[in-house]
């Protein structure tokens, strides 16, 4: 009986055997593969991260650099302050040609007349030129001019001839004399010439005239040279006579009439050819408020270049 039990069992397990699938071996080694792929996968990827952390680590430069703080053994060097060269020299004014120029404290000048000036070092404290060396200013009135000299024209025209001269200085103080002298050349100016001026003002304008110049109530009068100025305001106007217009200027709010002395033609013609008047009006229209600046081209050569600095100061009020 028991023979029979076991050779049903064993004929049972033979069937089972000869019915199970082949896919069932195929997964099986699909798994052995897959693992042993895996496997070396694992391995390529620890041989490579070994490798990168073997090398040491590189980085970008930084953008922002901290700079070392000094040491008190090498402290940041503070610059020197620059000291101005002209910072105590002395100032030359002259009134007549209105301008100035600065000279060192060991100079000195010697002025024979405002039209002449002449600086100078002063050598074992003698106060007088020595050897010819010097630089003079001086009204210039010769038509041909000095090729080193230099010039400078005044407000009024005139022209101030500079010279500079230097004879019998050794060769190791003419440097700095030449040094000098352009420097002391550098500080000339013309100063302001209506500094000093008086002023004259209403409700609707302003000017500033010489100070030596007598003011009224609607005129201003120079006897020295002869000019006038009538003054047209608060209601009153200009007006001329025997005037023709020659010409019309026009200056930022200004209008600049210019008139001469009718000659011929008319009843009130005269044989004056120097008579001149010039208009300050706010339009070409206009006949107030302004001035009227009267003169004679005969008595005063200058007369024009007056009006100029007086036009320089002229403007209407708001």
């Amino acid at each position: 009986m028991e023979e029979n039990i076991f050779q049903q069992q064993s004929e049972v397990i033979q069937t089972s055997l000869n019915n199970t699938p082949n896919s069932g071996w195929k997964s099986k080694i699909f798994l052995i593969c897959a693992g042993f792929l895996l496997f070396i996968l694992i391995g390529a990827g620890g041989f490579f991260l070994g490798k990168s952390l073997s090398q040491p680590k590189t980085f970008p430069p930084s953008i922002f650099q901290v700079s070392p703080s000094p040491s008190p053994e090498n402290p940041i060097p503070t610059p020197s302050p620059t000291i101005d060269p002209i910072a105590h020299w002395k100032t030359y004014i002259n009134n007549k040609y209105n301008y100035s120029i600065k000279y060192p404290p060991e100079y000195s000048f010697i002025e024979s007349s405002t039209d002449y000036v002449r600086f100078f070092p002063v050598i074992n404290n003698i106060n007088t030129p020595q050897s010819e060396t010097y630089l003079s200013i001086q009204l210039d009135e010769n038509s041909q001019q000095i090729q080193q000299a230099t010039y400078k024209k005044t407000s009024d025209g005139k022209t101030l001839r500079i010279t500079k001269v230097i004879m019998d200085i050794d060769k190791n103080k003419k440097s700095q004399i030449e040094a000098n002298f352009d420097l002391i050349l550098s500080t000339f100016k013309f100063l302001d010439p209506t500094a000093n001026w008086k002023t004259y003002t209403n409700n609707e304008l302003s000017f500033k005239y010489p100070p030596s110049w007598t003011a009224e109530t609607h005129r201003i009068i120079a006897n020295n040279p002869n000019i006038v100025i009538y003054i047209a305001a608060g209601g009153s106007t200009l007006m001329n006579e025997c005037m023709k217009l020659e010409k019309i200027e026009k200056k930022d709010n200004l209008v600049i009439k210019k008139f001469a002395g009718i000659t011929a033609g008319e009843m009130c013609s005269t044989n004056d050819v120097n008579s001149r008047e010039i208009w300050i009006i706010p339009s070409e229209n206009a006949y107030s408020p302004g001035i009227s600046y009267n003169y004679s081209t005969k008595d005063n050569p200058q007369a024009e270049d007056l009006f100029d600095l007086i036009l320089s100061t002229f403007k209407f009020l708001d």
